[in-house]
């Protein structure tokens, strides 16, 4: 059985939780151009000045969370996330991620 799960840390999410001995699952959301079917692992150069300003490293999903580590509550675990980027920033054809 699994204690929680870790997020990737973002400019949102802490790197602190205190995981020693326990069981987690690894969360990771990998987006791909719906067109394309590329694989998106960076905002645009664009959206990487305005999220660098205010968050330190930007990256292409961000966690609204405060810690990398996240316990179910009533035995249900919930993610928040935004995208930091839209796909058509690219230039490569993409509307939308799938």
């Amino acid at each position: 059985m699994f204690s929680g799960i870790k997020i990737p840390a973002t400019g949102s999410v802490k790197n602190d939780a205190d995981t020693t001995g326990r069981s987690l699952l690894e969360f990771r959301i990998n987006l791909y151009g719906a067109t394309t079917k590329l694989r998106y692992d960076n905002v645009c150069a664009t959206c990487e000045k305005r999220e660098g300003k205010r968050k330190g490293t930007p990256s292409l999903v961000d966690f609204k969370t405060a810690s990398d580590m996240i316990s179910p509550k009533d035995g249900k675990i919930r993610l928040d996330f935004v995208f930091c980027c839209y796909p058509r920033h690219h230039g490569l054809g993409d509307d939308e991620y799938m």
